[in-house]
């Protein structure tokens, strides 16, 4: 705009010197007048044309205000819907933490909970063992009070066994004689020297009986010295099968022979699922044990009572 205005005062002073210097006074006037009347033109063509540059802005700026109004209304829905979802997840923040503290309330009830029946537990649990400490400590008096009478039960349940290998009529007669004087020898010596005598239930063998001699180490129980000992054989199949089992002192030349001797019992599992046998073991605690049978019958051993000096 400043522009036209800057051109079209230059050619008006261009064509005024023109005039005023190439025509006569008359001629001057004339073209004076005619060229003032191009200029009215000009100058009222210019203003129509920013009249209508400026209604055209006018325009324009009426747009633009209607858009920003338009924006600043969006704007507005905007914050309106962002508020309503800021206060909504504060509700729900506020719900989860109501929950969780209710959670962890409840957790610390249940863990007083659990504090107190452990605690019961354990006070029901600690008077048990006191009271089986002292049945022990009264089955340990006992003991020591009536060895005397033990010992001579076991001796008869020995004379028991010789009579029972006398009534099978087993070729044997002088290995049991001779095993019954060495038991008779035993107890004699732990009758004049202090001996060790315990009842006890420790399994000390599970599984698939060998079918050749084959050594136990019973010294985890018994210590690793010569003792009296009484072992059960429990037969842990349920079928109808059979085991005859026998057992020897470690590295005696003793063999069943037969399956049924001092040192031999039959197991099945109805009519005899469990059986005991009385041994002594080597000086290192040690015994065999072999099936006579061929079944390969599973079965577990337990120490139920040794004597030992």
């Amino acid at each position: 705009m400043k522009t036209s205005i800057v051109v079209i005062t230059a050619l008006m002073v261009a064509g005024f010197l023109f005039l005023i210097f190439a025509n006569p006074l008359e001629d001057r006037v004339e073209n004076l007048e005619n060229y003032l009347a191009k200029q009215e033109a000009l100058i009222d063509s210019l203003q129509k044309s920013n009249h209508a540059q400026i209604n055209s802005l006018n325009i324009s700026m009426n747009q633009q205000l209607d858009l920003i109004d338009s924006l600043a209304h969006i704007n507005n829905e905007q914050n309106s819907t962002l508020q309503t979802m800021i206060n909504s997840l504060k509700n729900v923040i506020n719900e989860h933490n109501a929950n969780a503290q209710r959670i962890v309330d409840s957790l610390a009830h249940v863990n007083n909970e659990q504090d107190s029946t452990f605690q019961t537990m354990s006070n029901s649990l600690e008077n048990v063992m006191n009271e089986q400490d002292s049945t022990l400590q009264a089955l340990i008096g006992s003991l020591a009070m009536n060895i005397g009478e033990d010992i001579m039960a076991l001796g008869n349940l020995i004379t028991q066994q010789q009579y029972y290998a006398d009534s099978l009529n087993l070729n044997m007669g002088g290995y049991i004689d001779s095993l019954f004087a060495l038991q008779q020898s035993m107890i004699a010596e732990l009758l004049e020297s202090g001996i060790n005598a315990l009842f006890t239930d420790t399994e000390v063998f599970s599984g698939a009986m060998p079918s050749s001699w084959t050594d136990l180490d019973l010294s985890s129980v018994v210590g690793q010295k010569q003792s009296l000992v009484m072992l059960r054989y429990k037969y842990n199949f349920s079928d109808s099968t059979y085991s005859y089992v026998a057992v020897r002192t470690n590295d005696s030349n003793f063999d069943s022979g037969s399956n049924t001797s001092i040192n031999s019992i039959l197991l099945n599992s109805k009519d005899n699922p469990s059986s005991f046998m009385l041994l002594q073991t080597d000086s290192g605690g040690m015994i065999e044990q072999r099936e006579t049978s061929t079944n390969n019958a599973n079965v577990t051993a337990s120490v139920v009572f040794y004597l030992n000096q």
